[in-house]
């Protein structure tokens, strides 16, 4: 993907974009938004911010002038830590 590196950090209240210079993404609220109802637990995960055309390419240069048809997506990599109150799966009788 050809985008922004972010590290999520999901917790109770909010979800923050953070690049790895340490600097909050301000520009991306409502992903921030749809991370955080989309999960229900706190986490940090690795990923990079997107912008895909019509054919679900990257398009670097509609991110950085935020033109992109649609709205920005976080693409995960990597689960980085896990608070233990995501989903769980019930054991088969």
């Amino acid at each position: 993907m050809d985008g922004f590196r972010a590290l999520a950090y999901v917790v109770e209240d909010q979800t923050r974009l953070v690049s790895r210079r340490g600097n909050v993404y301000k520009s991306f609220p409502g992903l921030c938004a749809a991370i955080h109802i989309d999960l229900d637990c706190e986490a940090v995960i690795d990923g990079e911010i997107v912008c895909l055309d019509s054919e679900g390419r990257s398009q670097f240069y509609q991110l950085l002038r935020r033109r992109g048809r649609g709205e920005p997506v976080f693409y995960a990599f990597d689960l980085l830590w896990l608070d233990g109150g995501g989903p769980t799966l019930a054991a088969a009788d």
